[in-house]
């Protein structure tokens, strides 16, 4: 740690300058002019002034570390760097935000009035931070991150004093950086992967440039990861002779987790194809620091691989470990060549007998909670801590709150911790004292994953308001830490809260702000009582053999709220039962629909949906749970006394139900209206405005509109499955010479053209494609019955249907004709007509 650490020192320079500092923070004050030198009668004006010899005892050996005084009409800011006056700036800037009041709350002065005045009071602050390295993670491999969200996000840190940005480019499901060398490495993500605005779905090396030198005028530093050797099969997928198989893989899909393919060790061609890489990368990243990955890497190609089994033996290699200790070897080789200092998440203190010394020649990112932490430290490793249970948030705001995130204390060893704990710390680190592990700790990073999260929305709504909390943790330390400046951090959540409400009010001008708390909790913090969760149906009473997680409670998920669960506190037992009950027959219901999991996490697998009517007082056997979804359609609509869910096996995933629904059948769920394009038989392509009702919702974003788009690339998915009677129902407006003369239709799988190909997952199993001469809805009383014509059959989810001579066409629809289990992907509605006089839309 030695080594690495005066290397660190010397190679994190000062990445501001005075002027890029003025200039910066001028453009957050509004066009403040700031002046460099030294102006003794002036007033009204900021200045950046040197930190006087006789301060420096007042504080801690750091180039961030900076005195802000306001006196006699004048603020001065006492520096050592750029980033120093510019930290400056951002707390007089967050000062100003508390004077103004929630009123005004924005995160910038967007341009400072003629004569206009900033009214401060007189103080004097010394300030510096606990930690160097104060980072956030950001995921753009899983689901694409826009270039103006990744400004947006720079912008953000800098107000709140962050300045590390580690750029997650590289995993599974995709290779989001381009490299010019290999252009077929960034065209292997799904679409469904990709952004809906941006269908490029990568970074271009411009646009990289672009971020990189915007980041450090901000004082930020951007490091890229770069996944090895796991996590590698988007790129495996572009260039499989890197791998054990050495044969095309299979297209990369959306199944997260960890697969099996990994970079072949055994050969020597991924280092000339790994150095042309790198070559490329860091004349992008000018920074010191790389990311390598190292994470979670299976050994199964690995142990029946010949090459790699071969290099194994003339090395003389402790087996597998051995052999990925070596391959990380000579990766590093590569990036020592060229100056840089690499990063790797804690598996690399796995299994290692350190014969190349790896442990010392990487910062470690200590993931796996608070024994990763200790233990990186105690192999002397400097240490950056992003312990999941307070650093993860793309976790659930009910895993990871904002308490949590606020108690978080990045090094384990400095706490303030009672006599006897303390003993115990000594006896088990005894290389260590208290004071010995400040620096082994450099800083902490909260990572954002993208997983679960595929709309920059979802992001911000993860990130905020928790970075507040983790900010203000890595720039003053932990709860009961002893600070750099005196002193111990001893500040209540409730005193921090009180702050940040502010900021959040601030924050909602720029970002979508998630919840403090997790749903169904109050405003300050307190809570859901149990008395207050309101069935959807009334009378409707729940229980179970299962006990809720924390305060996840069984009534939340007949609540009629998507954002509320029930959540188990174990894995299920075959028997467990969940029942619902009502005090009076429920008539009215026609379907009962429950959704488990949540993004395929804790879904129920083995288990059957069970019903009882007011004619039979036993249970009877319903529908099976499948993908941890059940559907039940009411036979011959019976009132209904209760369901049951019944578990049929055991797992050892926890159990969320995010919703028991129970519907009627209504025509109209959902709604659109919009031009959609009609080919004609001369080859041009016509407008036609139509209206669209749906009988069943649609998932958030793939509404019914994505089936007209003519793009097979998206879709139209329902968000439960199919009952007979279920129908797209379209009308268009009139007034037009267009005649549709066909109508075509595709569901299920990507990439189909005709019933002659299996339609794959969520296809229309049984329907019929309908016309009629007369609208179907009317104005003033809505639906209207109408006479419908068949044209077309549904086989293996396709149906194309002419519409006969002389028909006109004022209402055409999709109807269901059977129940199935499988929800519904439209890829594609296709009108075609003809004109009778030639008039282009």
């Amino acid at each position: 740690a030695d080594n690495l650490g005066s290397s660190l020192e010397s190679q994190d320079d000062q990445l501001l300058t005075i002027s890029e500092a003025a200039s910066t923070g001028s453009n957050l004050l509004g066009g403040l002019e700031i002046c460099e030198e030294e102006a003794p009668d002036a007033k009204g004006a900021i200045y950046f002034l040197p930190i006087q010899e006789f301060e420096l005892k007042k504080l801690p050996a750091s180039e961030e570390c900076y005195i802000l005084k306001v006196y006699n009409n004048r603020c001065e800011i006492h520096g050592r760097s750029g980033m120093s006056y510019l930290y400056g700036l951002v707390s007089l800037l967050q000062m100003l935000l508390a004077l103004r009041g929630p009123e005004e709350a924005a995160l910038k002065i967007e341009r400072m009035e003629d004569n206009e005045l900033l009214e401060v009071p007189a103080l004097e602050i010394y300030d510096a931070p606990e930690f160097s390295w104060r980072g956030t993670m950001l995921d753009s491999s899983r689901h694409f991150l826009p270039v103006d969200f990744i400004f947006k996000h720079i912008d953000a840190m800098l107000l709140y004093k962050l300045n590390r940005l580690h750029w997650h480019l590289t995993d599974d499901q995709a290779w989001r950086l381009e490299i010019r060398a290999f252009p077929d490495l960034v065209h292997q993500a799904p679409a469904y992967l990709q952004p809906a605005i941006d269908k490029r779905g990568y970074y271009t090396q411009e646009e990289v440039q672009s971020l990189v030198r915007y980041a450090r005028c901000r004082g930020i530093l951007m490091i890229p990861e770069i996944e090895f050797p796991g996590h590698s099969l988007a790129l495996l997928t572009a260039y499989p002779q890197y791998g054990c198989l050495e044969r095309p893989l299979e297209a990369v899909g959306a199944r997260w987790g960890v697969h099996e393919d990994v970079f072949c060790i055994g050969g020597t061609e991924w280092i000339s194809f790994m150095e042309k890489i790198l070559d490329e990368v860091f004349d992008l990243f000018p920074g010191a620091f790389i990311h390598v990955g190292g994470d979670e890497v299976p050994h199964t190609r690995w142990n029946n691989c010949p090459k790699c089994q071969r290099m194994i033996k003339e090395l003389n290699l402790n087996g597998a470990n051995g052999l990925k200790q070596y391959g990380m070897h000579k990766l590093l080789e590569l990036i020592e060549r060229r100056g840089r200092i690499p990063i790797g998440w804690d598996e690399i203190l796995d299994d290692f007998d350190n014969l190349w010394k790896i442990r010392e020649r990487m910062l470690v990112q200590a993931w796996r909670g608070r024994g990763a932490v200790e233990k990186s430290i105690m192999h002397d490793c400097l240490t950056i801590s992003s312990p999941t249970d307070h650093c993860y948030f793309d976790y659930d705001i009910s895993i990871t709150d904002l308490r949590s995130v606020h108690c978080f204390q990045p090094n384990p060893l400095i706490e303030n911790l009672p006599n006897e704990d303390a003993c115990n710390l000594y006896k088990k680190f005894p290389r260590h004292c208290l004071d010995g592990t400040r620096r082994s700790v450099v800083g902490a990073e909260c990572a954002m994953w993208t997983e679960f999260t595929p709309l920059p929305i979802d992001v911000e709504q993860k990130l905020w308001p928790r970075t507040l909390a983790f900010a203000e943790v890595v720039w003053c330390g932990g709860v009961g830490h002893a600070s750099c400046m005196g002193g111990e951090r001893w500040e209540s959540f409730e005193d921090f809260f009180a702050r940040a409400k502010l900021h959040i009010q601030a924050l909602k001008s720029s970002f979508v702000v998630g919840s403090s708390f997790p749903a169904g909790w109050s405003e300050d913090g307190l809570p859901p009582d149990l008395s207050s969760i309101v069935p959807c149906i009334p009378g409707a009473q729940i229980c179970s053999s299962l006990e809720p997680y924390k305060y996840h409670h069984l009534p939340f998920a007949i609540d009629g709220n998507p954002e509320t669960y029930f959540w188990s506190n174990r894995g299920v037992q075959e028997g467990d039962e969940i029942l619902v009950s009502f005090d009076r027959p429920a008539t009215d219901c026609m379907v009962v629909i429950v959704r488990t999991g949540w993004f395929g996490r804790d879904i129920l697998y083995n288990a059957v949906l069970e019903y009882m009517s007011t004619d039979d007082p036993c249970f009877k056997p319903g529908p099976s749970f499948v993908h941890g979804v059940a559907c039940l359609a009411v036979p011959n609509q019976c009132p209904l006394n209760g369901i049951r869910i019944r578990a049929t096996g055991s797992q050892e995933e926890w159990l969320i139900i995010s919703e028991i629904t129970f519907e009627t059948l209504m025509w109209e769920k959902s709604r659109w209206s919009g031009d959609v394009v009609v080919q004609t038989d001369g080859g041009l392509a016509l407008a036609l405005n139509l209206t669209v009702w749906t009988s069943f919702g649609t998932q958030s974003f793939q509404n019914i509109e994505l089936a007209f788009n003519g793009n097979s690339d998206d879709f139209c998915w329902s968000s439960r499955a199919m009952f007979a009677g279920d129908c797209i129902t379209a009308v268009h407006s009139g007034g037009s010479n267009l005649t549709i003369r066909s109508i075509s239709v595709i569901t299920g799988r990507q990439g189909r053209s005709s019933q002659e190909e299996t339609g794959g997952e969520d296809f229309l199993e049984e329907g019929v494609v309908e016309v009629s001469e007369t609208s179907a809805w009317d104005q003033e009383t809505g639906r209207v019955e109408c006479n419908w014509v068949k044209v077309a059959d549904f086989r293996n989810g396709c149906a194309e249907g002419l519409i006969p001579a002389g028909f006109q066409v004022a209402s055409f629809q999709i109807r269901c004709t059977g129940s199935q289990m499988n929800w519904l992907k439209i890829r594609h509605i296709q009108l075609r007509g003809g004109i009778e006089q030639l008039t282009v839309a």
